[in-house]
């Protein structure tokens, strides 16, 4: 099970900005297509940050486009590996216990198939070659450090019930609770509820 901490432990603290290479949805593909004809598929990764305040889970977004909240986003388009992601992570957050931060599981995979916006949870039959492969990936954090984020992006933090079915987050973010639920221990909460309710 995922071991998930109490927001007051961290602290978060501002690094250089990241100068942004797309700021609207046609650019975006446009680049997507250009990498692709230049070194093929392209692979993505979302790193999904939890914390836990007043006993609800709290999920981390940034804010790069006004009215727009992401995930923490890394792209390649060269192999990528356990390690190089690790070291990706460690260079966001600053902590004593090193070794309980990094990669604790895949919960989700999607494809891009067209030089569109939509991406699918599943590889279709029909189409040979996706243009894009994006991995969820939920985070395993120590239980104290400080969270590096770029100057212009703006944090964001929302309980997993204003998360689930929203889809002003977009669709694969709304989806998230779902996905996070499994991993997440609730033996305490239901040994409570059981004394309510029987």
């Amino acid at each position: 099970m995922l071991n998930i901490h109490n927001l007051s432990n961290y602290r978060f603290a501002k690094r250089k900005t990241i100068l942004r290479k797309d700021y609207t949805l046609f650019q975006r593909l446009k680049r997507t297509k250009y990498k692709f004809f230049k070194s093929r598929i392209t692979k993505s990764f979302d790193l999904v940050f939890t914390f836990k305040n007043t006993y609800h889970i709290y999920l981390l977004l940034i804010k790069k486009i006004i009215k727009k909240f992401e995930l923490i986003n890394y792209s390649f388009t060269t192999k990528i590996n356990i390690m190089k992601l690790n070291k990706c992570i460690k260079t966001l957050m600053k902590c004593p216990n090193s070794k309980y931060l990094g990669v604790f599981s895949i919960i989700c995979i999607y494809w891009r198939y067209n030089f569109e916006s939509w991406f699918f949870p599943y590889l279709m039959p029909h189409l040979r070659i996706p243009k894009e492969v994006k991995y969820q990936i939920i985070v395993q954090l120590p239980s104290e450090g400080i969270l590096n984020i770029p100057k212009n992006c703006f944090i964001s933090l929302f309980p997993l019930y204003k998360v689930y079915k929203n889809y002003r987050f977009g669709r694969i973010i709304a989806d998230l609770p779902l996905l996070v639920s499994k991993y997440i221990s609730t033996k305490r909460r239901i040994k409570h509820i059981k004394k309510h309710v029987y």
